[in-house]
């Protein structure tokens, strides 16, 4: 084991997102692609004030390439590497059910992610919602190797991972492995609890675009998605989220369209675009924190909310 010296300061930032999808590959050729191909190792820690010093619970993840650590972990942790995560979903790419889309990563390298596309269907004539599954491995031990099953609206770029009810039931957690047998058999599930998502939301969304929202109707939605803080309180955004939902459902993307003008559906979506382009965000890449915020954070659970209410509605 080689031995670092850890400082706050050792986490760079990389590439967000590289598109991949114009022709199928396998998991690890979009890796190299996205100029993600790296690979990590283990090393010993010592203190910064005492490098003789090792600390002897705990190793840390370091990029090969340029020897910044993206991580501490325990002794039995096992990196895993970015051309090996997700090679046992190739099995999905080369029989036609999945084409790998984008390959990107955040906090610098921590977390790896690679999203492929599974198919599409239309709420109404012209807006089509894509369905992708989203895999990611971590470098800093928060998180196992998982995917989650999320849709994009095309006409506004809109990612929502589901409105399904259950916690975390748009999300599987997955045994990394190299037996082809396995991982065909894994692969095979995967696909076949996402398509059990993606109905359920198809089936939400086709309730949502067939109510109608008046604006008594959308005046209690909003004060139920955004409530007033208690009176104690200083200081509030409530109203200002109210006030750009409400123009998001008038002046959102999409949300003229003659089926979905009005309707539930494109309240739900004036929610989902505030998130994924106008919430604010902390960090010096609004990007990318936005794209975290809504695939790893809060923005699923303000979509799980806006859905629960529109339907109660």
């Amino acid at each position: 084991m080689q031995t670092s010296i850890i400082k706050t300061s050792d986490i760079v930032p990389g590439n967000f997102g590289h598109y991949v999808g114009d022709t199928p590959m396998t998991s690890s050729e979009a890796i190299k692609e996205a100029g993600l191909d790296w690979d990590v190792a283990l090393k010993s820690i010592s203190l910064f004030d005492e490098p003789g010093v090792k600390i002897p619970t705990h190793k840390a993840v370091t990029r090969l390439t340029d020897n910044h650590v993206l991580g501490l972990v325990g002794n039995v942790y096992e990196p895993v590497q970015n051309s090996t995560a997700f090679e046992f979903m190739d099995s999905l790419v080369s029989d036609g059910s999945m084409r790998y889309h984008t390959v990107g990563n955040i906090k610098g390298g921590k977390k790896v992610w690679i999203l492929g596309q599974t198919g599409s269907f239309d709420v109404v004539p012209g807006d089509q919602v894509d369905k992708f599954l989203f895999l990611w491995n971590t470098h800093d031990g928060s998180s196992a190797l998982r995917c989650l099953f999320t849709t994009i609206r095309i006409v506004c770029q809109n990612a929502v991972r589901s409105i399904l009810g259950a916690q975390n039931s748009d999300s599987v957690r997955l045994q990394h492995t190299r037996s082809i047998d396995t991982g065909l058999i894994e692969a095979k599930n995967i696909l076949g609890f996402s398509e059990i998502s993606f109905n359920k939301f198809e089936t939400i969304a086709e309730l949502l675009v067939k109510k109608q929202v008046n604006t008594v109707t959308l005046d209690k939605f909003v004060k139920s998605l955004f409530p007033d803080p208690p009176p104690e309180a200083k200081r509030s955004s409530a109203d200002r989220k109210r006030t750009e939902i409400i123009r998001l459902f008038e002046e959102g993307l999409g949300n003229n369209l003659p089926k979905v003008q009005g309707t539930a559906w494109a309240a739900f979506n004036a929610v989902t675009e505030y998130a994924n382009h106008y919430k604010s965000v902390h960090g010096k890449n609004k990007a990318e924190s936005r794209f975290a915020y809504n695939m790893f954070g809060g923005g699923s659970e303000l979509a799980n909310t806006a859905g629960k209410l529109l339907l109660a509605a």
